[in-house]
């Protein structure tokens, strides 16, 4: 299995900087969830179309792979116009992930509005799957749907992913969303086998639907290696991906920390 961490646990690195870091732990690759600061990228000089090209081979004289770039595009509030702005936003995305050879980037189901009843606003994420699906065929890129927000359960993915009818569409499989909603792991897998391109490694201590902790990877109380059993067993051959959000939870321990932590646990684990 490759290993990997997002961006999201050092964001106020380089991409560059995030590389290196990369490379010197001993990871197969590294998730882009924002960088130098920020989480609009396109913001970020060291993403200019005059220095992607630069990235791109950093990446690879690196030995490095960008797994996928993380966005927060959802489809869920139900109107033309909030789902015109999510495309346009997920192109821009789309653009910097192709030029850096990256095949994915992930996107949200989203929260259900006030007074909007979950039948109407899984229709309408499914609509906004299925428009971009095509879209980044344009751009040989795979938009990936998290178990996240209200649509943190396999049973609530794998229900947009059929009423899109969208084919280029994948899952990013959180292991610890669905888990917290109190759905079994093998459920999950049984439900979204196929199409889970990305696997995000989280641990907690205390969870519940309303909101968790956050632990180092082996030290929480969701069964982490279980889910890696599974999908050891199930041939799953993506990249596992620490997501340590230390931007949203600057309490937690440093990235480059936490990031060693997992490598060393995952070394034991195999």
């Amino acid at each position: 299995m490759k290993l990997s961490f997002s961006s999201l646990g050092c964001v106020e690195k380089s991409l560059s900087e995030t590389i290196e870091l990369a490379a010197r732990l001993g990871f197969d690759g590294v998730e882009l969830r924002g960088a130098n600061g920020t989480m609009n990228l396109w913001e970020n000089e060291e993403f200019s179309r005059e220095n992607l090209p630069k990235l791109r081979k950093y990446l690879a004289d690196a030995g490095i792979a960008l797994t996928d770039v993380g966005t927060s595009v959802n489809f869920s509030q139900g109107t033309k116009e909030s789902t015109r702005k999510a495309l346009m936003e997920a192109q821009r995305f789309a653009e910097i992930a192709a030029e850096l050879e990256s095949p994915y980037i992930r996107i949200f189901g989203g929260r259900i509005p006030e007074g909007m009843v979950r039948a109407e606003c899984e229709k309408w994420v499914a609509e906004g799957c299925a428009m971009l699906g095509d879209l980044m065929e344009l751009y040989e890129v795979m938009p990936l749907l998290e178990t996240h927000d209200d649509f943190s359960t396999g049973v609530s993915v794998r229900r947009v992913l059929d009423m899109s009818g969208q084919k280029n569409l994948g899952v990013v499989w959180d292991i610890l969303h669905p888990y917290r909603w109190g759905e079994a792991p093998e459920e999950t897998w049984e439900l979204l086998k196929g199409r889970v391109r990305h696997v995000h490694i989280k641990d907690a201590n205390q969870f519940d639907r309303d909101g968790f902790d956050i632990a180092m990877v082996g030290e929480g109380r969701v069964p982490v290696n279980q889910m890696l059993q599974t999908l050891k067993e199930n041939q799953y051959d993506g990249f596992l991906s620490l997501e340590w959000e230390k931007w949203w939870h600057p309490e937690i321990a440093d990235g480059e920390a936490a990031f060693a932590a997992y490598m060393e646990f995952m070394k034991s684990w195999k």
